[in-house]
C-alpha cells in the first residue's frame, strides 16, 4: 500500500476539491481549526484517495475520526485507511458520505453520526419574513414556541 503524510495545504486542498463527495471536514482549514481546539491532526494520502484524521482525547485513550472521509475511491473493507497512528486508539471512526460508495468493513458499526447528514445553503440577504415564509409550516410554529 502506497502511503503518504501530506503537509502541503495547495496539494491537499487541490485534491478534495478535485473529489465529487468531498466535504468541508476533510479541507485543510478544518483541520487547523482543529488544531485550534487542541486536537491532533493528521492527512494522508492512499493509493486511491485521502483521508484527514482528528484525535479525539478521552478519558484513558481516544479515537481517531475521519469526518465525511476518506475522500476518493479508498476501500474501507481492505482496511488501507485504517492506519497504525499514534497515539493508539481505541478506535477509529468514519462517517464517509451516503452516496459516495464505500464499503464498510462487516465488523462495522453504525453509529450516530457526529456530523449533519444534510446541510442547506441559505440566502441570508433575505428579510426574516422572506426566510420564515420559505419554511415549513411546523418549522415556523416551532421557532414561534421557542421565542416565547
Amino acid at each position: 500500500m502506497k502511503l503518504e503524510e501530506i503537509h502541503d495545504q495547495a496539494v491537499w486542498d487541490a485534491f478534495v476539491a478535485s473529489q465529487r463527495w468531498a466535504s468541508f471536514q476533510q479541507s485543510w482549514n478544518w483541520g487547523e481549526f482543529q488544531k485550534t481546539q487542541g486536537h491532533l491532526v493528521k492527512r494522508f494520502f492512499f493509493e486511491d484517495g485521502a483521508a484527514q484524521y482528528i484525535y479525539y482525547k478521552k478519558r484513558f485513550s481516544g479515537y481517531w475520526f475521519c469526518p465525511r472521509g476518506p475522500v476518493g475511491t479508498v476501500d474501507l473493507v481492505g482496511g488501507q485507511s485504517i492506519l497504525p497512528l499514534r497515539p493508539r486508539p481505541l478506535f477509529y471512526r468514519f462517517e464517509p458520505p451516503v452516496t459516495s460508495g464505500h464499503r464498510m468493513p462487516s465488523n462495522a458499526r453504525r453509529t450516530h453520526a457526529m456530523s449533519p447528514a444534510a446541510t442547506i445553503l441559505m440566502d441570508l440577504t433575505k428579510s426574516e419574513d422572506e426566510l420564515l415564509a420559505a419554511m415549513h409550516s411546523k418549522t415556523r410554529y416551532n421557532i414561534r414556541v421557542a421565542q416565547k
